[in-house]
């Protein structure tokens, strides 16, 4: 009798569930479609249900390029000159450290390469003097005639190197004072914190007046231009997509979408997740804006999707 009566039941609700999975289905592929804008830009608002493949993924907003531009060495910052949301060039100067106690260095360091040099020019006329004495008075006749004796002409050719190497210590130091020098001029130029590309700041992380250590960082900066958008494709689904797939980003809680296409993925399948991990661009397009760390949805186009997977 129970048997009779569960298949009874199975007979009652599976219509029921077929109309449900019916309703369901158009709902979710209206719900994710967007096709892209007659004008070209990427950003469209009314889609047919069947432009997009029903499988959508959910994907996170980063920039194509994001650093921390930090203090070169220790030091306290004489100012901060960007503020958050802020547009930036490439090279622009973002803040600058205190020089006044590089700049006394530099002065010292300038000095010691003038006083340097001036010995190296006493060494080379002490050498040139040692050596013009030894072309008088080192000729082995001077001897056999008794004009000098050899222990003198001896102390002469020792006269000579010693001059050289006073010379050579006299160019080392030379060297090294000038290096200092260079060392000093290229912190100077670092004190400048400036811009490595066109960008948007994100973050201040400190004032002026604050001290910094070598590599504390001052300002975030976003790179402009595209959007990357990572997100996750389950292993089922992987084979379906391809590198140069076109794709809608929908972000979410919002009617916009906007065109992009799949720039990457992942040569396996996370062991833990079972997914594929999965980069896609997008172009900037007038009027949006995708904030880094925001949730997107991503689609695929069923052209685009059908073709990859052999699917009608």
């Amino acid at each position: 009798m129970w048997l009779l009566g569960l298949s009874l039941a199975l007979l009652v609700g599976l219509p029921g569930l077929l109309m449900w999975a019916a309703r369901t289905e158009p709902d979710m592929a209206s719900a994710i479609a967007r096709p892209a804008s007659a004008d070209g830009s990427g950003v469209s608002r009314d889609v047919s249900p069947t432009a997009l493949f029903e499988p959508r993924f959910i994907g996170v907003v980063v920039a194509d390029g994001r650093v921390d531009v930090s203090a070169k060495f220790d030091g306290r910052l004489a100012s901060v000159d960007v503020k958050v949301g802020e547009r930036v060039r490439q090279g622009q100067r973002l803040a600058q450290l205190d020089t006044a106690p590089l700049e006394r260095e530099l002065a010292v360091s300038e000095a010691d390469v003038q006083q340097s040099l001036a010995q190296q020019d006493v060494a080379r006329v002490a050498l040139a003097e040692a050596r013009d004495k030894v072309t008088r008075g080192g000729d082995d006749a001077l001897v056999r005639l008794g004009a000098m004796s050899a222990e003198e002409q001896a102390r002469l050719r020792f006269a000579e190197q010693s001059m050289a190497a006073q010379l050579a210590v006299a160019q080392a130091q030379v060297r090294t004072s000038q290096a200092r020098l260079g060392q000093l001029k290229l912190r100077l130029s670092e004190a400048v914190l400036r811009a490595p590309f066109d960008g948007r700041i994100s973050m201040r992380y400190l004032d002026a007046g604050a001290t910094v250590a070598a590599g504390t960082p001052v300002v975030h900066l976003l790179r402009d231009g595209a959007r990357m958008i990572r997100f996750a494709i389950p292993e089922q689904q992987a084979t379906r997509v391809t590198v140069g797939m076109p794709v809608v980003i929908t972000p979410k809680g919002s009617d916009v979408s906007l065109a992009g296409q799949v720039d990457s993925l992942a040569p396996d399948v996370d062991a833990v997740s079972r997914m594929v991990l999965a980069m896609a661009s997008v172009p900037d397009a007038p009027g949006t804006q995708l904030y880094p760390g925001s949730t997107v949805h991503v689609s695929l186009a069923r052209d685009a999707a059908s073709g990859a997977s052999g699917l009608p």
